[in-house]
């Protein structure tokens, strides 16, 4: 799809308003994304959301804040910390990009703008992938936008830095996996194997998914259920364990910090009330995939790729990190599958998944409401060049 004289117009308006005021890019940017039917709307939305999330102040305790030490670590000791900080993951890319950028002079947000910027630009990407081509009208266009905009949750990709990414990029080389351009879909999963270790199991099941049949996916889906609903969790920690031994003494080290001990079944109980109340909402994406699955009988090999990526979830919910950390996959499959088979029942489909993902937003911004209200001052007056120059300090 060529881009128009009128397209560049409005790619100039949006470029100079980040110029002389970010905040109005981003609401130009979002109109841009539900009108147009082009990808260069979705990749502005992704350049203004990167720029906002360059000033997002994170919590001390979130990822995102830890990495802002590495980050410095490594740019203060160079060469010797990179080494260091490599002998401790089987996943290392996150580093490598960390000592390039910090020799390039860039501070430690650019983090936070990358992570988003390439999340939002592949998902969004795959959007425009699954709607060209297909005849949908004007409300229906916006409101698959708007889903797609709502389940990539911003907190999750943003302070988690690199599991969400290493999401994104796995579905964008599944999709490359079943149009059947395996060397991209192959070189794309590698990729997500080095930002993140615990792609692995993502990719087993996209893999198999292309070979299950439609009788296989309804067991999957039954046998889902159950393995959530039977009260088995230390049966599935033990054969989880059971890998342990063939693993690297590192990525074994990373699995069983989260397989036993706080980060597997104490992390849960420290959540406060309302801190349970979200994380019971991040779930609510998972029990309508299960409906989704079940109420409409489709054929896809992203309907298998779904049903797996529950599975999956189902196995590893003995661990309330894992539990969290894997439900990301279902969350991105679901619309990416309702686009593919939207040939049929398109307004039933809506009903169902539109108000799960408006829920799933309303709760990502609550819990983000004091980053947001601290980085959202900030935001309100800055012009392009404070924002470049902004220090981040985690609260």
């Amino acid at each position: 799809m060529s881009i128009r004289r009128n397209d560049l117009g409005l790619i100039s308006v949006h470029m100079f308003l980040i110029i002389i005021y970010p905040l109005l890019s981003l609401v130009y940017a979002l109109f841009l994304f539900i009108t147009r039917r082009h990808v260069y709307a979705g990749y502005l939305l992704a350049l203004s959301l990167a720029i906002f999330s360059t000033i997002y102040i994170p919590n001390s305790s979130a990822d995102l804040s830890r990495w802002f030490l590495i980050y410095e670590d490594i740019a203060n000791g160079g060469y010797s910390a990179l080494v260091s900080w490599l002998k401790t993951r089987p996943d290392s890319l996150a580093y490598i990009f960390i000592y390039f950028s910090s020799n390039l002079g860039f501070s430690k947000e650019i983090l936070s703008f990358v992570v988003i910027l390439l999340s939002y630009s592949i998902y969004i990407n795959i959007f425009y992938r699954e709607v060209n081509n297909k005849v949908i009208n004007y409300t229906h266009y916006a409101l698959f936008g708007l889903v797609f905009l709502f389940a990539l949750d911003h907190r999750v990709i943003l302070l988690g830095v690199r599991q969400g990414l290493a999401i994104v990029v796995c579905i964008f080389a599944l999709h490359y996996y079943i149009n059947e351009r395996i060397n991209k879909a192959f070189m794309l999963f590698a990729i997500a194997m080095a930002i993140h270790f615990m792609s692995f199991a993502i990719i087993v099941i996209f893999l198999i998914s292309k070979y299950i049949g439609k009788k296989s996916q309804n067991y999957i889906v039954v046998v889902s259920l159950l393995l959530m609903a039977l009260p088995i969790d230390n049966h599935l920690k033990s054969l989880v364990n059971t890998a342990l031994p063939f693993m690297s003494s590192e990525s074994s080290a990373i699995l069983e910090t989260y397989t036993v001990g706080y980060w597997g079944q104490g992390y849960a109980n420290d959540l406060s009330e309302k801190g349970r109340i979200q994380a019971l909402i991040t779930m609510i994406p998972l029990m309508a995939a299960y409906v989704y699955l079940l109420l409409f009988k489709n054929d896809s090999y992203y309907r298998n790729a779904l049903s797996l990526s529950l599975l999956l979830v189902s196995a590893v919910s003995f661990s309330d990190t894992l539990l969290l950390r894997y439900s990301v996959v279902p969350t991105l499959l679901l619309p990416i599958c309702f686009i593919s088979e939207i040939k049929t029942k398109i307004n039933n489909k809506l009903m169902l998944v539109f108000p799960v993902y408006c829920l799933l937003f309303i709760a990502m911004i609550y819990s983000s409401r004091h980053s947001i209200l601290l980085t959202g001052e900030s935001f309100l007056i800055m012009n392009v060049y404070e924002i470049i120059n902004f220090n981040v300090e985690p609260y």
